[in-house]
């Protein structure tokens, strides 16, 4: 099971990361096939089971499509003008805010459905979730805290360098050398992901063995629009340490980026916000199978 699997919860908002404009209206308007693909990876579902997934996810997609990608759009927009000088700490600090209360607006709508579809499992299927949650912890196990740590941080190098590139084009000497030694200095937190990841499944497996109970939404509420409830004290540290590095490594490359870069990346953001634009505009419907 590829980790991939794991990001289906809050694809929605994750749709800010497409950057080619006409794959984002493409994977956008077959959202509702993708999360039920998705979904399959976790737990069978039964035809009425499937019925009543397809209705509450469009209820749940056409609020997005009307409310969040306006929103996503002018968010870019507003990130495309500040690109064209160099972005601070503050500036990155109040972007991660805004997107993360964004993200935490699609979990309450995920939060709802999930109140009305879980009530709904039956035990064999409560077991299958839980078991494909097991077998993806470990997976990601193997693939990222089992490994050699020298491999973990040419990895991680190696899928910034392909990030970056994506969004600004060619990068300089420098900007290489500034990727490379925040490879070698970076503190790791695979391990205390996934340590906090198993707590949040023990605590998912707790909550849906009460789910005919009536503080089960409450609970299950909690458990998706806010993980970092179940953090330790080590894990909040950690988590904070390394967002820091990464911002600093941000706001150090966009003091380098040239002004090819700099427009380079004004035209993808704006396209994307272009794009987001036309779809909340476009008819709401299910996509064709």
């Amino acid at each position: 099971m590829s980790l991939r699997r794991l990001r289906w919860l809050p694809i929605l908002g994750a749709l800010l990361a497409l950057g080619a404009c006409s794959l984002t209206q493409l994977a956008y308007n077959r959202l509702d096939l993708v999360a039920r693909w998705h979904l399959s990876d976790y737990v069978s579902l039964d035809a009425d089971q499937e019925q009543q997934f397809d209705a509450a996810f469009a209820e749940l997609w056409a609020w997005h499509r009307r409310n969040e990608l306006p929103q996503y759009a002018e968010e870019l927009r507003a990130l495309a003008a500040a690109v064209e000088q160099p972005l601070t700490q503050p500036m990155l600090e109040k972007l991660l805010q805004r997107l993360k209360a964004r993200q935490a607006a699609v979990l309450e709508q995920f939060a709802t459905l999930t109140c009305a579809l879980a009530p709904r499992l039956t035990d064999a299927q409560v077991d299958e979730l839980l078991t494909a949650l097991a077998e993806a912890r470990t997976e990601f196990s193997e693939d990222e805290v089992e490994i050699p740590e020298a491999k973990r941080r040419r990895n991680d190098e190696r899928e910034v360098l392909s990030q970056l590139r994506r969004w600004l084009g060619s990068l300089t000497a420098s900007q290489r050398e500034l990727i490379g030694e925040w490879g070698a200095q970076h503190s790791p937190v695979s391990a205390a992901w996934l340590a906090a990841q198993r707590r949040w499944d023990a605590a998912v497996a707790e909550a849906l063995a009460d789910r005919d109970q009536a503080a089960f939404c409450a609970r299950a509420r909690t458990l998706i629009v806010d993980r970092s409830q179940l953090w330790t004290p080590a894990e909040r540290s950690a988590f904070a340490s390394s967002r820091l590095q990464w911002m600093n490594l941000v706001e150090a490359l966009s003091q380098t980026a040239t002004t090819a870069q700099r427009k380079y990346l004004r035209k993808r953001l704006l396209a994307l916000a272009e794009d987001f634009d036309a779809l909340a505009a476009a008819p709401e419907g299910p996509a064709s199978p």
